[in-house]
């Protein structure tokens, strides 16, 4: 269901939508934007319960599974008619049926359809065999959805119920298959400090991580953390938010953008503080230019 003007709307069974219309748009242009890059959706939603994601917002927690048979057609169109491309499936959490999963596996086999791909999911959604199994129907690499390598944030704010030592074992597995790896982390959690920012740091490095994205966390509307410093706390106003300059991540030098000056009212560092401690964790990731360099 969705609200709308505060009425409640049903929204249709997942499985009753229509294909997309890719001849509505100058799709080629898309693809050309996004380096031959196309995004898919298997399924939608995500039963974690992370206080600064909108998906549960969005979707609830139950999670939507599109029909196998649907996405492989969509598949098949889309490289018949566009050729050769690198999708990317841009699920919450990809692997978190894997059965599901696995039956997207053997209907792209059956068609001997060979495709590059990749994804986003979490640690514990993965294993040794399973990561075989993506690296053989073609995964070229993996975003895994971290967050911190701060215990006490992790138990508090990130709701996956995970620990640095489970992503320093994932880690370990997902190398030994030869599959590229990335996290994702924020910076900026209430409480936030040089100490536990240093604690992702640490996590980084003894991933050993392809690369990764370094975020200052943004409250969005309807989420726990929403609640907590807007309703709550009362950080924040909503005459102030520059909506158009939220989203930000790394600022050009000398900068600071409007969600490191956010989010330094809920932390015990400055805006150009966070900042900074992107650009640092940036730099730590194997593939980072600055590392090559």
């Amino acid at each position: 269901k969705a609200k709308l003007s505060g009425k409640e709307i049903k929204m249709p069974d997942i499985e009753k939508l229509p294909q997309k219309d890719y001849q509505c748009m100058d799709f080629q242009k898309m693809i050309d934007a996004k380096h031959g890059w196309v995004g898919l959706m298997a399924w939608r939603g995500c039963p974690f319960s992370c206080t600064f994601c909108a998906s549960t917002v969005l979707f609830g927690r139950k999670v939507r599974y599109r029909p196998i048979m649907q996405i492989v057609d969509e598949i098949e169109y889309l490289q018949s008619t566009w050729g050769d491309r690198h999708f990317w499936f841009s699920d919450d959490t990809f692997t978190i049926n894997r059965a599901h999963t696995t039956a997207l596996f053997q209907e792209l086999n059956r068609r001997r359809l060979k495709i590059s791909w990749s994804c986003l999911t979490t640690i514990h959604a993965v294993n040794a065999g399973f990561l075989a199994m993506m690296q053989e129907a073609g995964c070229k690499y993996i975003s895994y959805g971290i967050e911190t390598g701060h215990q006490d944030f992790l138990d508090r704010y990130v709701g996956k119920r995970i620990s640095p030592q489970e992503m320093i074992r994932t880690s370990a597995l997902t190398h030994a298959e030869g599959i590229p790896h990335y996290g994702f982390f924020i910076f900026g959690f209430p409480g936030e400090t040089w100490g536990s920012i240093q604690d992702t740091y640490d996590l980084i490095v003894r991933c050993k991580m392809n690369g990764g994205g370094m975020n200052i966390l943004i409250p969005l509307p309807g989420t726990t953390l929403w609640n907590t410093l807007f309703q709550e706390q009362r950080k924040f106003s909503l005459e102030e938010i520059e909506w158009d300059r939220l989203f930000a991540r790394l600022p050009q030098t000398g900068y600071e953008s409007f969600t490191a000056r956010l989010a330094a009212r809920w932390c015990e560092l400055g805006a150009s503080e966070l900042i900074e401690a992107c650009r640092k964790g940036q730099d730590l990731f194997t593939d980072s230019p600055t590392r090559s360099a």
